[in-house]
């Protein structure tokens, strides 16, 4: 079986319950109760995610907590397998809690350095810009990312509400990005149609996509994303617990492997949705993937890493 990676993550969505507590402890912030044996029943629609979401990473205050909330992430990838991840981290946000992007990578730089030389995984950051602050705030986000050139930035990425704003109003953001080398992603077609899909690969010269729901049983997107060979960051239990899919067995990821889409199984924001990357290749093979096919999908994680060819040689001689 090819390594495990995990290349859409949000890594202020990995925060534990422990580590909840212990920060909000730490900065005398009231945590609500929460059945840590279920997945939230509250989180059916994306307005109500981020409520949730809001809430629980309220207690992240300074960039020592995100390094701490990192390295309790890394470990537990660690023990579940990882040999990659790249998790997205958003300057905007950073800046709206009066933290300094750069020195955040720079803590976590040092977490990540430890867990590499303690169980040889890698770890990597997309730079985000969040889509309903608007095509200005990304430009501005993504200019500040490439003049800063920080070595654990590797890929630029779009996130946020998808009902605002079209894709190609972000495509000089994403022009800024491409011209220093950053491999690009964007969320698309999770709660908007196809017509998006098919206009963020065009406009915004994706490699990768974020869910890409709607593009199924839609040949144009369909065509689109084989054509252009753009992996999809397939999240199911995410998908589930949004409403997104009815089950894991309605779940397009089978359909988008048959018809030539790469796709890469990946966890969105773990702690919030219960679940990690052996959990998501379970949810996979429930989907009705053959063993060959969670083997190309793993595969298809390391090829469309945005790492570079050394590490990628490393990574595809790697078996979990």
């Amino acid at each position: 079986m090819p390594a495990y990676s995990d290349l859409h993550v949000h890594l202020r969505g990995t925060i534990s319950e422990a580590m909840v507590a212990k920060l909000g402890d730490l900065h005398g912030i009231p945590t609500p109760e929460r059945d840590a044996a279920q997945p939230d029943s509250r989180l059916t629609s994306f307005e109500r995610f981020l409520d949730e979401y809001r809430t629980r990473t309220s207690c992240i205050r300074t960039a020592q907590d995100l390094a701490d909330v990192g390295r309790a992430f890394f470990e537990l990838s660690a023990a579940d397998g990882l040999s990659y991840m790249e998790v997205q981290l958003s300057p905007q946000h950073s800046e709206h809690l009066g933290l300094d992007f750069n020195l955040e990578l720079d803590l976590l730089s040092r977490e990540i350095d430890r867990i590499q030389e303690s169980h040889g995984m890698i770890v990597k950051v997309i730079a985000t810009a969040v889509r309903h602050l608007g095509p200005r705030s990304a430009f501005e986000t993504a200019v500040a990312v490439a003049k800063a050139k920080h070595p654990l930035v590797v890929g630029f990425g779009l996130t946020g509400n998808e009902m605002m704003y079209r894709p190609k109003e972000f495509a000089d953001a994403f022009a800024v990005a491409r011209d220093v080398g950053l491999g690009l992603t964007a969320h698309v077609g999770e709660w908007t149609g196809p017509d998006q899909i098919i206009e963020a690969i065009s406009s915004l010269n994706l490699s990768r996509l974020g869910h890409g729901l709607s593009a199924a049983k839609h040949e144009e997107a369909l065509s689109c994303l084989v054509s252009h060979q753009v992996t999809v960051e397939v999240c199911i239990a995410s998908n589930l617990a949004l409403g997104r899919v009815e089950s894991a067995e309605s779940h397009p990821v089978k359909d988008f492997v048959s018809k030539g889409v790469p796709c890469a199984l990946c966890t969105d924001d773990p702690a919030f949705f219960f679940t990690s990357v052996p959990k998501e290749i379970a949810l996979a093979r429930q989907a009705g993937l053959s063993e060959t096919e969670v083997d190309r999908c793993l595969a298809a994680g390391i090829l469309a890493a945005f790492c570079d060819d050394s590490t990628r040689s490393a990574l595809l001689a790697v078996t979990a």
